[in-house]
């Protein structure tokens, strides 16, 4: 180290160049914490077909003095690393790389501070970071793949612009777990534009806030974008304790708008007081979020059953569906005007979950070693039809529903007797009972009813009065 606090100090207007070179800077056994490399204004950082790595330090790898002057750092085809420092980028740098490797890891505080971010044909990775992960002012991903995973705090946080095009992936994972941060996953603060175009994939799952925050500004997920938010929980009440997925707006300020794709998935995310899958705020005249029906294969995690629309989840009457609750049908409130292949816009405040309506559980039973089906768990107003056959040799003596004689009728289509549930609306248990069939001989099949055409024996015809001979 040159000095106690730094071990490079770039003066004001100095570049460092590293050209098909490799350094390694290695802070272990320092002391009085000191930075890696000190950038004071108008200075560049340029790696050309190089390798820096920078571990170890107290202090940041790379940290402005923060003054108003310009701090750049330029990557061509060249890997940087910044792992167990304090910080990877401490300030506001513009970072541009092409066709880089860049890994800010094992930070103890944030990976990055706010610097503006320009990555083309990169892969970059933020992850495992004491704090933040990839703090950003402005960011643009181009034709790149990046990850934040398990940061304490966000996993991306955007303060500016977004863009993430042709082609990235951004993967956001296990983020969030510092309960004393009111952090997103995903956060988007400020009121500007933000864009996943239809080439691109975002994935913000697994954390342990709100998926993903749109506070201000105009959010616009293209259509053939792979957008999936899921597995999101929310574990305090920092940010209210609302939109376990995705939240819109901040209280009674700002309207920010949200437009996803049809086929975004949004569900299996948990929140403490209302909004389990998305929350949109009361904003001055309304945040909105425009997006689609749910998907017909999404299955719900609180309880496996199939998920077939978006539920109203507010606080005070949260989706219950499995509750022994006499209201219960107050708590399955479905958000209607969604078709399949559609958007729809709401606006205003919201609370939904991809949930399913009350279910209703049939039982059936069959004795003698009959054959009977349609046991399970329907939905409310759902026609269920339950089927039936008696044993070899045995007929039918009652059909049963709750106790109480029930009409039956045979299905030659089916081969089977059918009890006929319309319109279900409570659980039910039907019961068939039979006897040995005397006219079997005690063997042979049990006999369906025969349709009165069904016989082919010619009928009688009456005998003609044949007058005696005289």
């Amino acid at each position: 180290v040159e000095w106690s606090w730094m071990a490079i100090c770039a003066s004001a207007g100095a570049v460092l160049n590293l050209n098909n070179s490799t350094r390694t800077m290695d802070g272990t056994g320092t002391t009085n914490s000191p930075h890696a490399i000190y950038f004071c204004q108008n200075n560049k950082l340029n790696l050309t077909n190089s390798t820096l790595e920078i571990k170890n330090y107290a202090n940041d790898a790379l940290e402005w003095d923060g003054g108003d002057g310009g701090y750049n750092i330029n990557l061509t085809n060249s890997t940087f690393i910044s792992d167990h420092n304090r910080s990877g980028f401490t300030g506001t740098f513009w970072v541009k790389a092409t066709d880089s490797d860049i890994q800010v890891i094992n930070s103890t505080g944030n990976g990055a501070n706010g610097s503006h971010f320009n990555f083309t044909n990169c892969e970059v990775n933020f992850s495992d970071n004491g704090s933040h992960g990839l703090s950003a002012g402005a960011l643009i991903i181009d034709h790149s793949t990046v990850t934040t995973n398990n940061n304490t705090g966000m996993g991306i946080t955007v303060n500016n612009g977004l863009q993430i095009t042709n082609g990235s992936v951004v993967t956001v994972e296990g983020n969030a777990s510092n309960t004393g941060y009111g952090y997103a996953a995903v956060r988007l603060y400020n009121n500007f534009d933000f864009l996943v175009d239809k080439t691109s994939k975002l994935s913000i799952k697994n954390n342990n806030n709100t998926g993903l925050y749109v506070r201000q500004g105009n959010l616009t997920v293209e259509d053939g974008a792979d957008l999936e938010i899921m597995n999101n929980t929310v574990t305090h009440t920092l940010l209210d304790g609302y939109g376990g997925g995705l939240y819109v707006g901040y209280g009674d300020n700002y309207d920010p708008t949200v437009t996803l794709p049809a086929d975004a998935k949004i569900y299996n995310n948990h929140a403490l007081i209302g909004g389990d899958d998305i929350y949109i705020s009361q904003g001055i005249t309304g945040p909105s979020a425009t997006f689609g029906p749910v998907g017909s294969d999404w299955v719900l995690d609180d309880c496996n059953d199939p998920i077939d629309g978006w539920y109203d989840d507010s606080e005070g009457t949260r989706w219950k569906a499995h509750d022994e609750d006499p209201n219960a049908e107050l708590h399955m409130v479905v958000e209607s005007g969604f078709v399949a292949g559609e958007t729809q816009k709401l606006t205003g405040l919201h609370s939904l979950k991809a949930a399913h309506g009350l279910l209703h559980t049939v039982t059936t039973s069959i004795d003698n070693s009959g054959s009977i089906n349609g046991d399970g768990q329907y939905l409310h107003g759902t026609d269920v039809q339950v089927t039936f056959n008696p044993a070899d040799g045995y007929k039918i003596t009652s059909v049963t529903v709750n106790d109480t004689a029930y009409d039956y009728h045979w299905d030659s289509t089916l081969n089977a007797y059918v009890v006929e549930l319309p319109d279900l609306s409570a659980d039910m248990h039907v019961v068939v009972t039979t006897k040995r069939d005397s006219d079997s001989g005690g063997g042979g099949h049990h006999n369906p009813p025969k349709d009165d055409d069904d016989d082919d024996e010619p009928a009688d015809e009456p005998e003609e009065d044949i007058p005696e001979e005289e």
